[in-house]
């Protein structure tokens, strides 16, 4: 297939993480989902079936494993799993809230892209379950450790035992690790070919793609969705991120895409060059007053200005 322009609009492929204690038979959350998916047989009735994790999959897992007939039980190395309805703080979604915050984030004092990268790991602080999930753990057959941080295995005939700081686990049939995974393009088979030829600065498992989403501003292949969250901010997976991503795409796109169907053979310069506009694109957050100033919004002339009051 050919095409003149690709948006890629994909959830973050993220590597599985494994613990270094792994044992040989562990499988990893993306791999149980994938195998289900398939049709095949991820564990049999009757089974024990250890899920390591402490986030929403590791309770979605224990529901499959318990729809199967099997004997679940969750492992979690906090010492109580944290329960959250988002995955972000609350202020990044309340519509009096996340104009400041977003504002903050694209504001030129914090356009270094390590700067912003900590601002979304602050944002997000890492896997959360839902209240509804942790009510149905609570009412399920599922046995929930907390505060039990895996050391080491032992297997034996077959069954694998989870050795933690005071006591030994199992014995279990299958070690399902809901461990997460380390986000990363250069990783992903969907990012690493066009990586190699078109090479662009990667911080955190995240591109820095370009102010119109962008690939690099010769190449267009625009990116919205888990992967531009250095340009968009935390919530760029999140619904709100999303519609951001498209307007800004669609932005630039637009025009080209109507000269095209009009016959016009102008459309990859004139798309270029509304790529080239959001480069004067700047947000500076003035905390004092908790005042937003937009210089050359999009659909705007360079000079325009927007001045606009936030909440914290």
């Amino acid at each position: 297939m050919v095409a003149r322009r690709v948006v890629v609009a994909v959830g973050p492929s993220a590597a599985p993480r494994l613990p270094d204690w792994a044992p040989s038979g562990a499988t990893h959350a993306c791999d149980v989902v994938a195998a289900r998916a398939r049709g095949e047989v991820i564990a049999a009735a009757g089974d024990r079936v250890c899920v390591v994790g402490g986030r929403l999959t590791s309770a979605h897992l224990c529901f499959v494993a318990e729809r199967l007939g099997c004997i679940p039980t969750l492992v979690a190395r906090r010492e109580r799993l944290r329960v959250k309805q988002y995955d972000l703080d609350l202020k990044w979604l309340g519509w009096r809230t996340r104009p400041g915050r977003l504002a903050r984030f694209l504001s030129e004092r914090r356009s270094p892209p390590e700067a912003r990268l900590a601002m979304i790991k602050e944002a997000r602080k890492g896997g959360s379950i839902s209240p509804e999930a942790r009510r149905l753990l609570d009412a399920s057959a599922t046995t929930v450790v907390e505060g039990a941080e895996v050391l080491g295995v032992e297997c034996v005939d077959g069954e694998t035992w989870l050795e933690t700081a005071d006591k030994k686990l199992g014995p279990f049939e299958r070690v399902w690790l809901a461990t997460g995974g380390a986000p990363g393009v250069a990783g992903s088979p969907l990012f690493a070919g066009l990586l190699r030829a078109r090479p662009i600065d990667v911080v955190g498992g995240y591109p820095r793609l370009h102010p119109s989403l962008r690939w690099d501003l010769d190449t267009p292949v625009y990116v919205i969705g888990a992967y531009a969250a250095l340009a968009l901010g935390p919530d760029a997976l999140n619904l709100a991120g999303t519609r951001m991503s498209s307007c800004r795409v669609a932005s630039v796109i637009r025009t080209s895409l109507r000269t095209r169907c009009l016959g016009g053979d102008r459309s990859a310069r004139e798309e270029r060059v509304n790529a080239r506009r959001l480069e004067n694109l700047t947000v500076d957050y003035k905390a004092g007053s908790g005042t937003v100033v937009v210089r050359g919004r999009p659909g705007d002339a360079a000079a325009g200005r927007r001045r606009t009051r936030v909440n914290e």
